[in-house]
């Protein structure tokens, strides 16, 4: 049976963001680590841009001694140069698209899906982009779904707690979503928190692409 949603979804656009590149995609699915992703891809691609420039010189000097590099030395390092930027720096982040629905607010962004039930959530606030990107975004545990560096950010923080082995799982969703949405949202999520029950460890489900 089909989920009920108790609204019109929220939506954060889609955008340019080189971490959506190839490279970066590749690096995602490859570690299952967005901060370690991040910081690869920034060597990487800092690294081949480094090699390119050496080329690029290395040409010139064969450009001086000969009177002319041959055409196919131009020929490599355009190419590669091209490859580069549409394999490092070129990518576009998919939309998200926020629902509530009868028990749970649901986030689902290209194949990333993200289930957090009322029960879990323990504190919804909006924080400056600057706060964000200096304390949480730095956090393993948060799930970004941002539309670009700028803006509010709306912060959903949850813990479940198993009753029998009294484990803990904690998690931070950051939404960057516009302010009239923004703040409809936020208002129907405290509105939901204000009867709640103990949450319970199947309250978050999470699934990555």
């Amino acid at each position: 049976m089909p989920a009920r949603f108790d609204s019109s979804p929220f939506i954060v656009p889609a955008g340019f963001d080189p971490r959506w590149s190839l490279l970066g995609r590749v690096l995602r699915h490859r570690t299952g680590d967005r901060l370690r992703a991040e910081a690869l891809h920034i060597a990487l691609t800092t690294g081949g841009a480094l090699v390119w420039l050496m080329g690029v010189y290395a040409a010139d000097a064969l450009t001086a001694g000969l009177g002319a590099a041959p055409l196919v030395v131009w020929g490599v390092l355009g190419a590669s140069g091209v490859l580069l930027v549409l394999g490092s720096l070129v990518g576009v982040r998919p939309r998200a698209v926020v629902t509530c629905g009868p028990a749970a607010v649901h986030v689902e962004r290209g194949r990333e899906r993200l289930r957090l039930a009322y029960a879990a959530l323990e504190h919804v606030e909006t924080v400056e982009a600057g706060v964000y990107h200096r304390h949480y975004r730095r956090y393993a545990t948060t799930r970004p779904f941002l539309n670009g560096p700028g803006g509010p950010v709306l912060l959903l923080r949850a813990q479940a707690t198993n009753r029998h082995t009294q484990t803990t799982t904690g998690l931070v969703v950051a939404l960057g979503l516009p302010d009239a949405q923004r703040e409809a949202l936020r208002r129907r999520l405290e509105a939901r928190r204000e009867r709640r029950e103990p949450p319970a460890l199947g309250a978050l489900e999470a699934s990555r692409a």
